[in-house]
């Protein structure tokens, strides 16, 4: 929170960084954080569902299956294909963001879900404008995207704050019907809502989606990742190293030929928007791994807290 907190400032103080900049910050931290923290997912696919005798190819298959038909449906359909990906990518922030949530139940998943749209929301509805040109390259059919754009644009902040409120709302619920949860989880988000709220809002629409999806998910996710795998002993710190470098190369090398063979690089505004559907393309089948990893995350957590209890 202190780096957004310090980027905010700089942002106030030198009047923000030029779209070169701002691009090149951006695709730097997509290969060194963003892609590598997808690319563990075999490993933890692995210890979520036994260990060394998992089979490998029919997961790897079932992984490229996923990612060629949700890059289709981004090719064929792309309004309905980022509408999709915003619900996807809602509820695998908002998972990585509560890990310590129980989200076993209904309130917990609407908790889960609201809060990682909320953090979309302000994202995204903040920065309406901004996001005119990234827009403009995706082409909308039959689909009146100018007049929904207008339309968000002119309730921007009322549509931000009907966010905050349902999240904040999603958050009591649970809370109220979970006795103890506020204690573990519903304190600590509160501490770190808000103030990452303002960093989202203030900051332009890269340089926000940079700090948060890089230098706090990326970075949390991997924390996550080495703690399942590495810290529970599961996986030798080697081995996961190796295989994060592995498929982050493979990775990075698909989207960069795909790129240049689509002509994707000719200008920063479509570089950082076909790296984005690149990393779309990517989270659909990454967010069922994470959802089974934190799933057993915090049954072990309630499993441990409950041998506490008795103790």
């Amino acid at each position: 929170m202190a780096l957004g907190s310090g980027w905010v400032v700089l942002h106030e103080l030198l009047g923000g960084m030029p779209p070169a900049l701002q691009t090149a910050v951006f695709l730097v931290g997509i290969l060194t954080l963003g892609v590598p923290h997808g690319a563990a997912d075999l490993l933890v696919e692995m210890r979520n569902r036994g260990g060394d005798g998992f089979p490998v190819v029919p997961f790897l298959l079932k992984y490229v299956m996923r990612l060629s038909v949700f890059a289709l449906l981004l090719f064929l359909f792309p309004t309905l294909g980022l509408l999709i990906f915003i619900g996807i990518a809602a509820y695998h922030f908002g998972e990585t963001d509560l890990a310590t949530l129980d989200a076993s139940g209904l309130s917990g998943k609407m908790a889960v879900f609201l809060h990682g749209l909320s953090i979309l929301g302000i994202i995204l509805l903040g920065h309406a404008v901004e996001l005119r040109p990234y827009l403009a390259l995706v082409g909308s059919g039959r689909f009146d995207l100018e007049g929904v754009m207008a339309l968000l644009e002119g309730h921007a902040l009322v549509l931000m704050a009907v966010c905050c409120l349902f999240v904040g709302l999603a958050m009591w619920v649970h809370c109220r019907r979970h006795p103890g949860e506020w204690g573990r989880a519903g304190l600590k988000w509160a501490l770190y809502y808000v103030p990452m709220a303002l960093i989202l809002w203030r900051l332009p629409l890269l340089e926000g989606f940079t700090f948060y999806f890089i230098g706090w998910h990326s970075v949390l996710s991997l924390d996550f990742i080495v703690g399942y795998l590495c810290r529970s002993g599961a996986f030798p710190r080697r081995r996961v190293i190796g295989q994060i470098a592995l498929f982050s190369g493979m990775a990075i090398v698909g989207i960069v030929a795909v790129g240049l063979a689509g002509f994707m690089f000719a200008s920063p505004t479509s570089m950082a928007w076909y790296v984005f559907m690149g990393l779309a393309v990517l989270t659909a089948p990454h967010m069922e791994v994470m959802h089974d990893m934190y799933h057993r995350l915090r049954k072990d957590m309630r499993s441990s807290a409950g041998e506490l209890a008795r103790g």
